[in-house]
């Protein structure tokens, strides 16, 4: 329970977390990675919702409301049944993870995305974060909608708006306020 506990606030972090996966994330390790907003896996990562194969079920930690978002329910019906564990490549193929990359250029490229979401302002950024969890749960797209409209009226409150097109129209990168 705790550690499921601890998922759920990393989940629920106001800024983006991202996963490096260069090894077999199963189980756990699987739940680990469909908590982080953005996964990257190494040519050596496997992925797996494994407990089914221990006498327990998958119904481990948030997979069972995750993975069906990631990557659809029937894929996630047949991982979660079978207790399957798949290699990156398949990984990538069902968008469980966004890129694969050799394991020597996984922090690298982990970083980079970490970089280019930074250079992003940090209220966008923030908004969009918990903006996209609560849409996820909304109950229809008109709700959805709700979520965004609000957003946009919030970011539209700061300077960065204004920066962005100033920057644009003198081809320099944007300077944020900050959050």
């Amino acid at each position: 329970m705790r550690l499921a506990d601890l998922y759920v606030r990393m989940y629920e972090l106001p800024i983006p977390v991202i996963a490096a996966v260069n090894g077999v994330a199963v189980g756990g390790g699987l739940a680990f990675a469909l908590h982080c907003d953005i996964r990257i896996g190494s040519d050596n990562a496997r992925f797996g919702s494994v407990f089914i194969k221990a006498g327990y079920s998958s119904m481990d930690m948030g997979t069972s409301y995750l993975l069906p978002k990631i990557v659809g329910a029937g894929v996630a019906r047949e991982l979660m049944l079978t207790g399957r564990i798949i290699d990156a490549a398949e990984a990538y193929r069902i968008k469980l993870v966004h890129e694969v990359v050799a394991p020597d250029d996984l922090i690298a490229a982990a970083r980079a995305k970490a970089r280019e979401i930074a250079d992003n302002n940090a209220f966008g950024v923030w908004q969009t974060k918990i903006g996209l969890n609560a849409a996820l749960d909304a109950p229809s797209l008109r709700h959805a909608i709700e979520i965004e409209n609000r957003t946009q009226i919030l970011t539209g409150f700061t300077n960065n708006p204004t920066e962005a097109a100033q920057a644009h129209r003198e081809k320099r990168p944007p300077v944020w306020d900050q959050l």
